[in-house]
């Protein structure tokens, strides 16, 4: 199993993702493949590759994903998905208002949705990364992202738990001087 350490600057979100028998590939951006290192970079379709891909006026190319632990719940549910993961940004990454597009990810745990569903267990095993219920999901989440939204100004607003709860989490967390 591989240790990963999030970096906490770059918050955590959920991705979506599904398995042909062989591959884990996204439904929206069919054709490209997650390796089983859980680490992707994204290329641009349009101009066959860019080095600043969120300053292209049109150009909408970069891994998205959501921090709304709902929205990804339904897109399983719309069969957009079949497992969900948690993922860390990486490289240049675009924050909106429900998620982010980033130029690069890596999954660092699979979100149990059904109690150790063969799924589940496989997506574990395939990419070497924890398997995580999706109530410690979603509070790893609100904690990560308002952490960078304070360092951003992002005006995120915690979508499991409230933000007192949670202040209280990160406050206990710190180590004191």
């Amino acid at each position: 199993m591989n240790m990963i350490h999030p970096d906490p600057d770059r918050g955590l979100l959920f991705k979506g993702l599904l398995f042909n028998g062989t591959e884990y590939y996204s439904k929206v951006a069919i054709g490209f493949i997650w390796p089983n290192s859980g680490i992707v970079t994204a290329y641009c379709a349009v101009t066959g590759g860019h080095t600043a891909f969120s300053s292209i006026g049109s150009c909408t190319c970069g891994i998205y994903s959501t921090y709304d632990v709902e929205y990804a719940i339904s897109y399983r549910k719309k069969g957009l998905a079949g497992a969900l993961f948690l993922l860390q940004p990486g490289g240049e990454t675009v924050y909106y208002e429900n998620g982010a597009r980033s130029e690069m990810a890596q999954l660092i745990a699979v979100v149990e949705m059904d109690y150790q569903s063969l799924s589940v267990i496989r997506a574990s095993n395939f990419f070497s990364i924890p398997i995580l219920r999706v109530d410690t999901a979603a509070a790893v989440v609100d904690i990560h992202m308002m952490q960078l939204s304070k360092k951003l100004g992002l005006g995120y607003r915690p979508k499991y738990y409230s933000e007192e709860k949670i202040r209280g989490f990160i406050e206990s967390m710190q180590v004191g001087g």
